[in-house]
């Protein structure tokens, strides 16, 4: 018996604005930063956690536009999925230099980045949907090259 269901999954591709992403790319931490300001810690974690953020986050970040995700939800479960590679790529960031392989730093940015890293994704996507020009929000025809 062959029936016909409705897929919930767009294949709508859209182009991506390249100003609105890297101003909200290089924004996003420093949105959270400056908003939690009076912890103290979102600041501490811009150190810290952006060159992971800009390692990790961009593709997927990217990924998710491109996609024409506009639920912020799934940017916070990516931002929090993303991190789990943070003591990974850390680990093999200390052998390549050379570096000590300190497990308890690596740990360290993990738990911070389980907080920050869908905090920082959510600024992102908010940032980005009010930066965004009005061209780059409809999809892409099928057959479209870019």
């Amino acid at each position: 018996m062959t029936e016909i269901t409705a897929t919930t999954q767009s294949n709508d591709r859209y182009l991506v604005d390249p100003m609105a992403f890297t101003l909200s790319l290089f924004g996003a931490p420093f949105f959270v930063a400056v908003l939690g300001c009076i912890l103290i810690i979102p600041i501490f974690a811009l150190p810290y956690g952006f060159p992971f953020y800009l390692l990790i986050g961009t593709p997927i970040l990217w990924w998710l536009v491109r996609r024409g995700e506009s639920d912020k939800s799934v940017f916070a479960g990516w931002g929090f999925l993303g991190n789990l590679a943070t003591p990974l790529l850390f680990l093999i960031w200390a052998e390549l230099t050379d570096g000590y392989a300190n497990e308890g730093l690596a740990i360290f940015l993990f738990v911070f980045g389980m907080l920050f890293a869908p905090l920082w994704a959510l600024a992102f996507i908010h940032l980005y949907a009010r930066l965004q020009r009005d061209f780059y929000k409809t999809p892409m025809q099928q057959g479209e090259l870019i």
